[in-house]
C-alpha cells in the first residue's frame, strides 16, 4: 500500500482524495499544511475520521510514527508540500526545477543517471535518502546501497518534480504525474 498526496495549503480540504498541484500562498503555511495533509492521509489509509498520527524522530533524524504500523515521509519546497504514507519504508521529495543548480549535482559523489536534469537527480536521491534514513548523506557516498531502491519520479506540474522511493514505489500510477 502506498498513498502519495501533494496539495496547496489553502486547498488541503478540497483536495483530500485527488492530487492537486497548486502553489502555497504563504511560506508559513507549509508546516501546517504538511501536518494536516499527513493527518488526513493517515486517516484515509486507516479508514477513520481522525486517526492520531503521533510521531517522533529517530537519532538519524528520520521521522517515524509512535504507535502506527505505517511509514511516512513529508517534503516541501517553495510553495509546495507532499506526503507519502505506506506499509513499507518510503521517502518522498518535491522540488522546483529551477532551485537545484547543476553545480550542486556535480559535487555529489553518488552515481548520476544520464539524461536527468539536476532537479530530477536531486528529488530521486533525496527520496531514496529519506526512505533509508540517511538523508542527503547518501548523495556523498560513491556506492550507496540505496541506489537499488525502487523509485518513481515525474512532473506534478510544469517545473515541479516529485519522486517517491521505497519497496512500494512502483505502485504509484502514471496518472499521478502531470504530462
Amino acid at each position: 500500500m502506498l498513498l502519495v498526496r501533494a496539495v496547496a495549503a489553502g486547498e488541503v480540504d478540497a483536495s483530500l482524495f485527488s492530487p492537486s498541484f497548486l502553489q502555497l500562498s504563504h511560506p508559513s503555511l507549509v508546516q501546517q499544511s504538511a501536518e494536516t495533509l499527513l493527518q488526513r492521509t493517515v486517516s484515509s489509509v486507516l479508514g477513520c475520521a481522525q486517526a492520531p498520527a503521533l510521531w517522533h524522530k529517530l537519532p538519524n533524524g528520520k521521522p517515524v510514527f509512535t504507535h502506527l504500523p505505517l511509514h511516512f515521509s513529508v517534503a516541501h519546497t517553495q510553495g509546495w508540500v507532499a506526503v507519502a504514507v505506506s506499509d513499507a519504508p518510503v521517502g518522498v521529495d518535491i522540488e522546483l526545477a529551477d532551485r537545484i543548480r547543476p553545480k550542486i549535482i556535480e559535487k555529489l559523489t553518488a552515481p548520476k543517471t544520464p539524461g536527468l536534469s539536476a532537479a530530477e537527480q536531486w528529488v530521486c536521491w533525496e527520496a531514496m535518502g529519506k526512505c533509508s534514513g540517511r538523508g542527503i548523506a547518501l548523495m556523498f557516498d560513491p556506492f550507496p546501497a540505496e541506489q537499488d531502491l525502487p523509485y518513481r519520479f515525474g512532473k506534478v506540474a510544469p517545473g515541479v518534480f516529485l519522486a517517491v522511493a521505497g519497496p512500494k514505489a512502483n505502485e504509484l500510477s502514471d496518472k499521478f504525474f502531470w504530462n
